[in-house]
């Protein structure tokens, strides 16, 4: 590849220039607080600071509620995701997870190292199996390129993700909103999850 760099050194130089004059890129935002006030295509959130949010909401949106999940409680046909760690027994363990009735977006079923988290593993995939034992469960998950086996301690943070839509957008409801953030700084809710019957949401 580098062989015909110098032959382009004009354009490189010209691209190198622009690049150290661009604007760092900025992450998309996790806004969590409380719900102020709602309309039918965005919601108005007071964040942590105290600040006042608007997130818009579009056909992309999903809106969501929490409720706690015994390790015993995961099911076949569950979309399942966790964060995994390897034992010195071999075994790989849940340390966090949830599953939910719908796939993940963009069908995603994968198996990748966690940013940030030496050793750490996140699957993405569907319960095929599920086993109840004296630690917790035994679960199979099959993702896109196999299956991985791994045991669920009862003892973790586990939570089961119901689809609700905008009805439980709701002033005073807890939020914790993953967000796009536009070039004009406007924010679009992605995966919104709101309090629901009291349950706010778990945060992993």
């Amino acid at each position: 590849m580098r062989s015909w760099m110098l032959a382009c050194a004009a354009v490189v130089t010209a691209s190198a220039a622009v690049a150290q004059n661009a604007q760092p890129v900025q992450p998309n935002p996790r806004i969590v607080g409380i719900i102020e006030q709602t309309a039918p295509a965005s919601f108005t959130v007071r964040d942590e600071a105290g600040k006042l949010v608007t997130i818009n909401l579009d056909q992309r949106s999903r809106i969501v509620s929490n409720t706690r999940l015994t390790a015993d409680g995961i099911q076949s046909g569950d979309h399942f995701a966790s964060d995994v760690m390897k034992g010195a027994d071999g075994k790989w363990r849940s340390t966090v997870g949830h599953t939910q009735p719908e796939p993940f977006g963009n069908n995603a079923l994968w198996f990748h190292p966690v940013a940030g988290k030496p050793g750490a593993m996140r699957i993405l995939g569907i319960v095929e199996a599920v086993q109840k034992t004296a630690e917790g469960a035994h679960v199979k998950v099959k993702y896109d390129m196999g299956e991985l086996e791994l045991e669920v301690p009862a003892g973790i943070t586990l939570y089961h993700v119901s689809f609700d839509g905008p009805a439980i957008l709701k002033p005073n409801a807890s939020v914790n909103a993953a967000c796009d953030r536009a070039p004009d700084g406007k924010l679009t809710g992605r995966f919104i999850t709101v309090e629901k019957d009291g349950v706010k949401p778990i945060a992993e």
